[in-house]
Formats: structure tokens, C-alpha cells, sequence
């Protein structure tokens, strides 16, 4: 048998009858007029007395009295009240039967114009009534009794005596850790709440009690204890994992169970649970007597050192009596803290640095905290982790005159961006005592593209993407790491203003052909500017650059150099990544050779010796010495020297070439999208939701020829070219099985790829199109 105690109201005279679990009942009765240590709340305005508990409170205000209660899931409460007032929006109860942290259900008698008997809902983002009646209470002396159950499909009945009021249904909270009494009054109602004490009896049976998820410890980012009453274990059959849900019941993360103990399990996540509270759901759990537990939630609070709250803002990589240093600025102590240092070419190396709070400088040599076997190169960046999670990520650069190249010189910041352009050079004795104010982000365009051999894209920035990574969605933000801080993994996304202001649908690398890549222009006797071969592609998907080599013939000889094969810089990842040129992209190159100022002929070639395009080139007549070769158009051959002209400078702007630009004497290169769209993107052969078909409107002039074909999502073609001729204006052109030839497609995303030919131009446009064939 067990007793608690507990109180309630008379005058308000308060009655609770509830359900803990299956085979446990709870009495609770008036008896007491004494102190009692179940009691929680404002215990402060209370005073004892021969008539029972009375409110001492200040004028106006609130009251609440709680106890522990689990009974959230099959409960039955009782409730009898008495007042000697009529409640109001001013003067009301409200008895919270059941209470988490997320928070309550409760019976309030009126708190409304109305006079209303409400059962409510109250979330952090707002207070809910599931179900009322309205004047219920409006009577000078209120006299109710109430019973509310709840059963296992979430739905709430709630009785007057044996009558039922009112049913609903509601999932929001599973479970409580406690149950209240809330009384709000004004100073004309305040002797009116007079409390005694309760008496509790309890009937203990066999063990039909199923197993109380107690408490869930944080240990780290990724991994939480959750400590059981009793020895449980995974219901059979059930999901072998716990679900992180946000306040709003959206599911985050789920993780597994490495690690069973006793009375407690060991989750990891793959990733660390981001900051905040957040509820741990566990589907189904077990007891050895086989009870279950349906749907365990409780409560996280994850609260450690996050993305940039470290600062790095100094740095001393020059050679000197005081050794290689950095300097940093933490608000806490880090004690497993680790320093990963990548260099230009991709190597990284990894070195145990403890962080102290406050600034201090870490490395060798005077006044450092050692770091063994630390040393720094020109050029790096430097990653501090904390439990895994990157809390610092700060590239670096030499920008140091001659004279400062001695060891008496450092890197500083005046304000911190994680970027390599917050430095400044100063001398080694400039104090520094406090932290460094953030600055705006410079803008960030991509300067790069690359890819691997499964057929993932990756962009590189002119800066490190660690202060941007909030600008963008979480999928990227997941995607980017600090192995690669200039490089971000993309298929079909949109970038922010300061990354670019551009939307990048980037399909499946694919190997250079002929008619996709061209040489576009030539410097080959520069005066002010670097000698450079400059690539176009009229491609809709990204070249690979690899396979690409160089072809030079002079008169003395012919050599051949592979094109392009630069790696992406400060990229530790452990896979090989090849160059690419974007889709339609103008791109100048550093030649791989030397271009002498004579005649040479210039042949760029695939596997296989597979020529692409040549050109010939000879040196331009004063004044134009110094000017680059241009190409007028792409759809006449490289060969042809009628195909080539000197760079056209405006006449206010001198200048000897246009490099990553459409060249000065060219139209418009190929591969300019048509105007197009359609009407529905999305085919369904769902006999229940039938939609085979769909609309391409293109906008045509008179004369234009419009061809279409089917492509997969690796892009290439199903389907052979579908020619039709249009008329000027919007034209709407059929989609549907007759495109495939009535062929089954399985579901998936394909492209309808869109090609508009005249006499003067080709428009080339892909559209995406997803089809659901069951």
C-alpha cells in the first residue's frame, strides 16, 4: 500500500481521482490542516489556520499548487469544486491534471466573457480550447463535479457526475510529470480561496506497471543517456531507435541504440542535436514482466559551444625567435578541444589543443601554450573542434612586405569575418585584451566547379563557407564540411545574394565532346595581363576538364600538355575531385605551356587523341601586337583563320583581351534559354489520379523550328528529337506517352530538353518533369 499526501481546494473544495497506470488507484480526500512535503508552488501565501490553509497573497495575482503525477495515457481525474463567487475573466480555476515540459491540459471554469467550463491546451506558442460550454459557471455560487478519462487513442471525456459534457481528441502531450491547481483572482477575490489538505490511498497490485522513461542525460552533442524506473529493453518488433522532435511535433533526427545497460540506454546521433530543447521519443519499450510503454517522450536541453564561439584573431606564421602561434579568444573552457590544420595542397593534421576561456595564444615559444609538434605554412586554415562540432574554421594567408617577413610581425584582426580578408599585418608587441567584433561578410561568388566519380557537383568560393552557412538551407548546411571549407556539394539549388545570386541546376558531370566544348579565345603575347586559353561550352550539363589535353605545333616541334588538372585548394577530403566547366560557362585558363609569339597551331583533344577544336594563330601587326585572338562564332570551325579577330578595345577603356566574357566580335554563343515552361510538371498514370499528359507553351517566332526529346535525370536521351514548326507567339505543344512512343517510364525525374533553331540563333532549355507510374 502506498500513502501520499496532497491538496486541494475548499471553497474551493477540490476532489482528485486519478489513474497513475494500469493496477494503481489514487484516493485523494480532505483531511489535513498542516504542511506537507509533497507540496510544491507558492507555498509562500499560505497560512495555517483552524479552518484550513487561507490564502495570504498580495492583493491580486496568481496561486499554483503542484504535486508529481505520471498519469497522462488512460487516466481518470476527478474534480469537485465549490466557490462562493461567480468566476470571471478576472477570478477563475484552472486545474492542470495533466503537465510537461512542453505543457498542460486543463479544466478552467470561465477565465472568459462567457463563463465557459474549457478544456485547454497550452503550448509555448499559444493557448488552445479544445472543447467548451459556454455558461456553465455563471452563478453566483459555483458548485461542479467533474471527471475527465483519457483513453489509449488520445481522446478525452469529460463527465458532470455521470453525464457526459463534452468528448475530443488530442495527441499534442503523451506524457506529465506533474498536475496543478491555478488560481488568478483580483483584490475583491482574494480571501475567498480557502485550502486544506488531502489524504491519499493507494492499492499496489502485481507489476502492471509499464517501464517510466525518468530522465534523459546529455553527455554530448551527439550522445543521451535515457535512464529507465525499472530493467527495459526495445518492444519486439518495434523501431530499434529513439526520434528528436522540435516544439511543433516535427521530426529531426533520429538515432539507434549502440549500448543497452540495465536501466539505461546509450543513443547516438549521427550528428550533433542542434541547440535548444527538444523531445525524445521512444516508440515502444518493454519491461521484464511485459508491460509496455507506448510513446516515452521526455525533455532535452542541449546547451554547449557552437559554430564560431571561438575566435582566432591572431596569427604568427613567419620565422622568428618567438615561434610559430595563433591567437585565440573563447568565452569557455574546451578541454577536448583538437586542431586541424590544412594546408593549400590538402594535407591536414590533426593536434590535440585544450582551449582555455579568455585570449590566449597557442603554437610554441614565448608565453604559448604548447602544442606538440605544431608548426604553421605560409598559407592554411585553421579548424578548432570541440566533441566533433567545428567552433572555429579561419583561413589565413602572407600578405607581409620584405621587411616584415622576420619574425617581428603577425596577423590581426580589427574585426572577425572567418575569412581571409579580416587580416591586417601589424607588429608582434600590439597589445590585444578583448574579444573582436563580427563585420559584414564580403561577398562570396564561386570561382570554381568540380566534380567526383559518382557524380556529386561541388562549387568553390573565393571564401570559406563557414560564416555564410546560415544563409543557407539546412540540406546544404549538413552537406558542407570543414575538410573542404571552400567547397559546397550541390544538385539543383539556389544560392543567396552574397554567394552568387544564382540558381544552379547542375546535372551529372559528362566527358567532353565535339559541338560541347570549344576554344573560345587565345592570349598569346600578353603586355599587361597573363597569357591564358580561354574555354566555351555550349553543354546544359558540367564538362569534365580531365580527360582535355593540349596539343602545341611550332615550327621547331609538337608537344601536348594535360589542359587543366588544378585541384580545388584547402581540400582534405578523401576522395579525387576533377575539374569541370559549368554549363554554357566562358572560362579563361592558364595555359599549360608557354605561347610563343609565332605562328602555332593549337589542337585541344580528349582520349583516344580525339580532336575537339583547333585553332592557328600567328602574331597581330602594331598596334594590335599585344591584342588576343577572339573567335567570332562558335558554329564555324576553329580551323577556319576567317573564324578569328583581334580583341576590340573600346575606344575609352584600352584593353588587350576578355577573358571569362563573350568575346568583343562575337554574337550571342549558343545555348541561350528559350522562353518556355510548362504547364504542369508533374505526369501521374495513377488509374485514381490520371494525368498522362501535359502543356509546353513556348514562346516562337514565325519560322522557328522547335525540336524536343526526353532525357533521363543522368541526361541522356530516351527518345529521338521531335521537330515541329511554329508560328510567332505563345505555341502549346502536347506532352505525353506519344513523346516515348508509348513506352512504360518507370517513376522519377526526367527533363524534357527544348531546342529553338533559326537562321541566326540556337536556344537550348532542359525542364525538369517528374512522373508517377505505379
Amino acid at each position: 500500500m502506498f500513502t501520499d499526501l496532497f491538496r486541494s481546494a475548499l471553497t474551493l473544495c477540490f476532489c482528485l481521482i486519478f489513474n497513475a497506470a494500469t493496477g494503481q488507484f489514487y484516493q485523494l480526500l480532505d483531511s489535513l490542516t498542516a504542511p506537507h512535503v509533497d507540496w510544491e508552488g507558492d507555498t509562500a501565501w499560505m497560512q495555517f489556520s483552524a479552518d484550513g490553509l487561507r490564502s495570504a497573497a498580495p492583493a491580486a495575482g496568481s496561486l499554483e499548487w503542484r504535486r508529481e503525477s505520471r498519469a497522462a495515457l488512460r487516466g481518470n481525474w476527478s474534480l469537485k469544486i465549490q466557490m462562493d463567487f461567480n468566476p470571471s475573466t478576472a477570478n477563475f480555476c484552472s486545474f492542470k491534471f495533466i503537465e510537461s515540459d512542453w505543457g498542460y491540459y486543463a479544466i478552467q471554469l470561465s477565465g472568459s466573457s462567457g463563463d465557459d467550463l474549457s478544456l485547454m491546451l497550452h503550448t509555448p506558442e499559444k493557448d488552445s480550447v479544445l472543447a467548451a460550454i459556454s455558461g456553465y459557471v455563471n452563478r453566483n455560487a459555483v458548485a461542479v463535479a467533474l471527471r475527465v478519462e483519457r483513453d489509449s487513442n488520445y481522446t478525452f471525456h469529460v463527465y458532470d457526475t455521470d453525464t457526459l459534457l463534452f468528448s475530443t481528441t488530442d495527441s499534442t502531450l503523451r506524457s506529465s510529470k506533474s498536475l496543478s491547481l491555478h488560481c488568478t483572482f483580483t483584490s475583491s477575490r482574494v480571501d475567498k480561496f480557502l485550502f486544506s489538505t488531502l489524504k491519499a490511498e493507494g492499492y499496489a497490485f502485481r507489476d502492471t506497471v509499464a517501464p517510466k522513461l525518468r530522465a534523459i542525460d546529455v553527455l554530448s552533442p551527439r550522445h543521451l543517456r535515457l535512464n529507465w524506473s525499472e530493467p527495459a529493453l526495445p518492444a519486439p518488433g518495434s523501431l530499434n531507435g529513439v526520434i528528436a522532435r522540435a516544439q511543433d511535433g516535427t521530426a529531426l533526427d533520429t538515432a539507434f541504440y549502440p549500448y543497452l545497460g540495465p536501466s539505461h540506454w546509450d543513443v547516438f546521433f549521427d550528428r550533433p542535436v542542434p541547440l535548444g530543447r527538444w523531445a525524445i521519443e521512444v516508440p515502444l519499450a518493454v519491461d521484464t514482466a511485459g508491460n509496455l510503454t507506448f510513446f516515452a517522450v521526455d525533455s532535452v536541453l542541449l546547451n554547449y559551444p557552437d559554430r564560431q564561439s571561438v575566435q582566432i584573431i591572431g596569427i604568427h606564421q613567419i620565422e622568428g625567435s618567438q615561434g610559430d602561434y595563433f591567437i585565440a579568444y573563447s568565452q569557455v573552457p574546451m578541454p577536448e578541444a583538437v586542431l586541424d590544420l590544412i594546408t593549400e595542397s590538402g594535407t591536414k593534421k590533426t593536434i590535440a589543443c585544450p582551449l582555455d576561456s579568455g585570449i590566449i595564444r597557442y603554437g610554441n615559444g614565448q608565453n604559448a601554450q604548447n602544442l606538440t609538434g605544431f608548426s604553421l605554412p605560409d598559407e592554411g586554415v585553421l579548424i578548432l573542434k570541440n566533441e566533433g562540432i567545428s567552433v572555429a574554421v579561419q583561413p589565413y594567408n602572407f600578405p607581409y612586405a620584405p621587411h616584415q617577413s622576420f619574425g617581428d610581425f603577425l596577423l590581426l584582426a580589427d574585426s572577425i569575418s572567418y575569412t581571409t580578408t579580416q587580416w591586417r599585418v601589424v607588429p608582434t608587441a600590439t597589445p590585444i585584451n578583448e574579444p573582436i567584433p563580427s563585420k559584414n561578410l564580403p561577398k562570396n561568388p564561386p570561382n570554381g566547379l568540380f566534380g567526383d566519380q559518382n557524380g556529386t557537383n561541388f562549387v568553390q568560393f573565393s571564401h570559406s563557407l563557414y560564416s555564410y552557412l546560415h544563409l543557407l538551407s539546412p540540406q546544404l548546411q549538413a552537406q558542407w564540411t570543414s575538410d573542404a571549407p571552400f567547397l559546397l556539394p550541390v544538385v539543383q539549388t539556389a544560392l543567396p545574394p552574397i554567394l552568387g545570386d544564382s540558381s544552379l541546376q547542375l546535372l551529372p558531370a559528362e566527358f567532353p565532346d565535339s559541338g560541347t566544348v570549344f576554344i573560345n579565345e587565345v592570349h598569346a603575347a600578353p603586355d599587361q595581363l597573363e597569357e591564358f586559353i580561354e574555354l566555351a561550352s555550349t553543354s546544359h550539363r558540367p564538362i569534365r576538364l580531365d580527360p582535355l589535353r593540349l596539343l602545341k605545333t611550332t615550327a621547331s616541334r609538337t608537344s601536348a600538355y594535360r589542359f587543366y588538372d588544378t585541384p580545388p585548394t584547402f581540400c582534405a577530403l578523401q576522395l579525387p575531385l576533377f575539374p569541370l566547366l559549368a554549363p554554357h560557362q566562358i572560362r579563361a585558363f592558364p595555359s599549360p605551356t608557354t605561347l610563343p609569339n609565332d605562328t602555332t597551331a593549337l589542337l585541344l583533344q580528349g582520349t583516344g587523341a580525339r580532336t575537339f577544336d583547333e585553332m592557328t594563330y600567328r602574331p597581330w601587326e602594331a598596334p594590335l601586337e599585344h591584342r588576343s585572338w577572339e573567335r567570332i562564332s562558335l558554329d564555324s570551325p576553329g580551323r577556319a583563320p576567317s573564324n578569328w579577330t583581334p580583341h576590340h578595345a573600346h575606344w575609352c577603356c584600352p584593353s588587350e583581351a576578355s577573358p571569362n566574357a563573350i568575346n568583343s566580335c562575337a554574337s550571342s554563343m549558343g545555348g541561350v534559354e528559350v522562353s518556355a515552361h510548362l504547364k504542369r510538371s508533374h505526369l501521374s498514370f495513377d488509374p485514381n489520379y490520371y494525368l498522362p499528359s501535359t502543356d509546353l507553351w513556348v514562346s516562337m517566332a514565325a519560322g522557328d523550328i522547335l525540336s524536343l526529346r526526353l532525357l533521363d535525370r543522368g541526361g541522356r536521351p530516351i527518345t529521338q528529337w521531335h521537330s515541329f514548326e511554329g508560328i510567332a507567339g505563345d505555341n502549346p505543344i502536347g506532352i505525353g506517352p506519344y513523346l516515348w512512343g508509348e513506352k512504360d517510364l518507370s517513376t522519377g525525374i526526367y527533363s524534357v530538353q527544348i531546342r529553338l533553331k533559326n537562321a541566326s540563333s540556337l536556344q537550348i532549355k532542359n525542364l525538369p518533369m517528374s512522373i508517377y507510374n505505379p
